[in-house]
């Protein structure tokens, strides 16, 4: 055993989970979460993002159409022909 300097909660990766942080006279150990919990939130956050991204999408249908129909070839007239290359 060693004794303790310091001993905080905070989430050191960024992941949105905290790590649990232990300074001893030995050294900084760092406590995680169960990969079971982690992986549970980054499911949860791509199923966020998906119906975000779903939502979005259903609000500007006539965009996308207009889209659609800017980014499509324009129509040969007839008795006019295109140079090939």
């Amino acid at each position: 055993m060693s004794p303790l300097l310091s001993v905080i909660y905070l989430d050191l990766t960024g992941d949105g989970l905290r790590e649990l942080a232990v300074l001893t006279l030995k050294g900084l150990h760092i406590l995680q979460h169960s990969l079971t919990c982690t992986a549970d939130l980054v499911l949860e956050r791509l199923s966020q993002k998906v119906s975000a991204l779903a939502a979005s999408s259903e609000l500007q249908p006539d965009e996308a159409a207009d889209n659609e129909d800017s980014d499509a070839p324009a129509q040969i007239q007839e008795g006019h022909q295109t140079p090939t290359c």
